[in-house]
């Protein structure tokens, strides 16, 4: 089957909308996170009770990948465009009630060969919408991967193959090596680790009825981090393979203005936001660049994180004097919960009009 490129908004923008979606207000970003993770569980209840109909969980949860998760990716994810990154992305606000700013007819890469997604504010983090089916399909892939071969370094190559020039993804299809990718990619790796393992588990079974339930409704503010952030976790447009070393960061720095003339369209474009928007007198307090990244200090606490070497672009590694983290453990099952301020979500969210949201979950 033959797709149009331009039919998919593969590719997000991060740069053009960024002062609108950093001045949201916080009851507005509250609204949007508690909307997204209002949905997310009801298609995670939809996913258990269609499980429900043809599994008995206390078969299912022993094998290495349950049945039930291949119900998740058919309900949230989706080969091309994710389910609830389609429910995301709608124009029309009315369906998701997430808000977020237009582009109003210019973005970072003049509309071609694609039209990009305006990116969301979720839990003060700036992700595109795709990073939403990424998270659930390839995640999903991911987890598979790491289920069959053990080792999270092998899983991670392949993750980084996908975006190389050889791969489906990346490179191949777009020109663009984007690490929000291969970040959030890993984001739903862990998600999927979680789902029926660890001290909290999103999913349990009813050894009695054998039905699964949701036991710990999901918040997106517990995942996501600057990483899925392409604004940060900058782009690369030329092929440059994982992980990074000590050594690779070096050679990096000697070709870094070649690797960033391949981008020159989505440069020139970037100062010509920064002259438009960014520098402007009432948006110089948000200390915005006009690179990638744009907010460079953000770089330090990604440069921490466990796999960096295999998730965080290289312009991260040189535009940061602060300690790197080169180790990749094996991650662990259990919700790795970051600080925020929405740990009093509750679902369905007593705190918004969700659309009169209605849980539908199984009796525990």
């Amino acid at each position: 089957m033959l797709f149009s490129i331009s039919s998919f908004a593969w590719e997000s923008d991060p740069f053009s909308t960024r002062v609108a979606l950093m001045k949201q207000s916080k009851s507005e970003v509250r609204k949007n996170l508690y909307l997204l993770n209002d949905q997310t569980n009801k298609m995670l209840e939809q996913a258990i009770n269609q499980a429900n109909q043809h599994l008995n969980c206390k078969n299912d949860v022993t094998k290495d990948t349950p049945d039930l998760f291949e119900y998740i990716d058919k309900t949230l994810g989706g080969d091309l465009t994710g389910e609830l990154e389609k429910w995301v992305e709608s124009e029309n606000e009315k369906i998701s009630g997430i808000t977020r700013p237009g582009l109003n007819g210019f973005d970072i890469y003049n509309g071609r060969p694609w039209d990009p997604q305006a990116n969301i504010n979720i839990a003060g983090h700036i992700i595109g919408p795709d990073k939403i089916g990424h998270f659930f399909s390839f995640g999903f892939s991911l987890f598979k991967e790491y289920t069959d071969n053990k080792s999270i370094e092998k899983t991670l190559l392949y993750n980084d193959s996908w975006e190389e020039t050889l791969g489906k993804w990346g490179l191949l299809v777009s020109n663009i090596k984007s690490y929000g990718d291969l970040a959030t990619n890993y984001k739903g790796l862990q998600f999927h680790l979680n789902l029926l393992k660890g001290s909290n588990p999103h999913i349990k079974c009813n050894l009695s009825s054998g039905k699964y339930y949701l036991s710990n409704p999901m918040n997106w503010a517990d995942y996501v981090d600057d990483s899925m952030d392409e604004g940060i976790n900058c782009n690369l447009y030329r092929s440059y393979e994982a992980p990074m070393t000590e050594s690779k960061e070096f050679k990096y720095a000697k070709v870094r203005n070649d690797i960033r003339d391949r981008g020159d369209l989505v440069k020139s474009n970037l100062q010509k936001i920064y002259r438009e928007s960014y520098n402007l007198p009432e948006n110089k307090d948000l200390n915005l660049n006009n690179y990638c990244p744009v907010e460079s200090k953000k770089c330090e606490k990604l440069l921490s994180m466990n796999c960096a070497k295999y998730l965080i672009s290289p312009e991260c590694f040189i535009s940061s004097y602060s300690n790197k983290n080169y180790n990749c453990v094996a991650p662990q099952a259990g919700i790795r919960i970051e600080k925020h301020d929405y740990k009093d979500y509750q679902y369905p969210s007593p705190r918004i009009s969700s659309g009169n949201l209605k849980s539908t979950a199984v009796e525990k």
